[in-house]
């Protein structure tokens, strides 16, 4: 999936697309498609949406420059913030009031993710993201899982026609495994396992034919809306069983 930006609202586009291979060191290009759209703004609401953040705390006293104000700014010991990133010396981060800074990694100690379940985007919201995102699937279901709200959002329709069906509370990865993100797809089905079936959307280890990866399964515990797995979606039976009985092969999971 890939965003256009900076294109007029209500103007037509058309763009041709190719796909390419390497043979014997050179690519190779197809002969491709015409296809054309007609650009839309997104609502505020829509774009407000983004994957959570690391949440960390100072290891000790550190001065840093606040970029937002082009000044320095000393951070005590156990300042809470969010960064955007586990890897690297230098990573980006936000400060309780939003002014973005630049910190060293070592001076942090990760904690989590800031993911709540006590918030929820509305009805035309989760339709809007889907359908202003043009997010596409190879069936005539769709499924977001919202990072940020602990949400599986299950779609029926058709690209930028998605009618929201069902809204369930998940667990997804913790900060240090994280559930993989991206456009993915249901792949298959695995042996049952925590007393219900389990749904592959991500070959991880395996491949499309024998997936092993991230997938849809029952609680392990009694915990819901939580970032505690190791990068599965963990749901409750009912919502399980939902996805299972309507969503098949090849249905398109976003995870953002």
């Amino acid at each position: 999936m890939h965003t256009l930006t900076r294109l007029t609202a209500g103007k037509t586009y058309k763009y041709r697309l190719k796909a390419y291979k390497k043979v014997k060191g050179k690519i190779v290009y197809s002969a491709g498609a015409d296809v054309q759209f007609k650009a839309k703004t997104l609502a505020e609401d829509v774009k407000a949406i983004r994957r959570p953040r690391y949440t960390v705390k100072t290891k000790k006293k550190v001065t840093v420059t606040d970029k937002t104000t082009k000044k320095k700014v000393t951070l005590a010991k156990g300042t809470s913030l969010t960064v955007t990133s586990k890897n690297g010396k230098v990573v980006n981060g936000y400060l309780k009031n939003g002014h973005r800074i630049s910190i060293k990694r070592s001076y942090l100690k990760y904690t989590g993710l800031d993911v709540s379940s006590k918030k929820d985007y509305s009805r035309n919201v989760k339709e809007d993201f889907v359908n202003l995102k043009l997010y596409s699937s190879n069936t005539n279901w769709l499924i977001w899982v919202s990072e940020s709200t602990l949400k599986v959002n299950v779609y029926k329709g058709s690209q930028g026609k998605w009618k929201l069906q069902k809204s369930y509370p998940c667990c997804i990865g913790k900060w240090s495994t994280r559930t993989a993100s991206g456009v993915k797809e249901i792949l298959g089905y695995g042996s049952q396992k925590y007393g219900g079936p389990v749904i592959i959307f991500s070959s991880g280890e395996g491949t499309p034919e024998v997936p092993e990866g991230c997938a849809f399964h029952h609680l392990v515990d009694k915990n819901i809306s939580k970032a505690v797995s190791n990068g599965c979606v963990r749901l409750q039976m009912d919502a399980l069983m939902y996805i299972y009985k309507n969503c098949p092969k090849r249905t398109r999971v976003v995870i953002y």
